[in-house]
């Protein structure tokens, strides 16, 4: 593991409140919260269901933009990852993001509208104030 990828996962090291940016059917930005959490291979999984705005928009356009680890004001650095959603549905990726959190949109990990969308990243950024942005090209 590189020193880039020690700091990266040291800004998301547990699940968190990101921001999303997807592709409208008319090619316009659109950016909602969703918990997220960083996995191993610095992908960030989060869960929706399957008729959610959000899977129309990746189903016609997966290429997605994350904002995370900024938790409040006070934060030294943050992450900025550009990447492309894929859609899971596997029983395995369904378990693996579980947390009972989860309950009040879904009625369990095996709800047919529970889905994983793990964002794949191409490039991830560590941004700071007052500093150019250190870069981590990961696909």
């Amino acid at each position: 593991m590189t020193d880039i990828q020690t700091r990266i996962r040291a800004l998301a090291p547990r699940l968190q409140l990101v921001s999303l940016a997807t592709v409208t059917e008319t090619g316009a930005p659109w950016v909602r919260f969703v918990a997220g959490r960083m996995m191993p291979d610095l992908s960030i999984w989060f869960s929706t269901h399957l008729s959610s705005r959000k899977i129309a928009h990746l189903r016609r356009d997966p290429r997605v933009h994350v904002t995370a680890g900024a938790a409040d004001f006070t934060a030294q650095e943050w992450l900025q990852v550009e990447g492309r959603a894929e859609i899971s549905t596997a029983q395995s990726d369904r378990e693996a993001f579980w947390f009972d959190g989860l309950l009040a949109y879904v009625s369990g990990v095996d709800d047919p509208e529970y889905a994983v969308v793990k964002v794949i990243p191409d490039r991830i950024e560590i941004g700071a104030m007052g500093r150019e942005p250190l870069v981590c090209q990961a696909g």
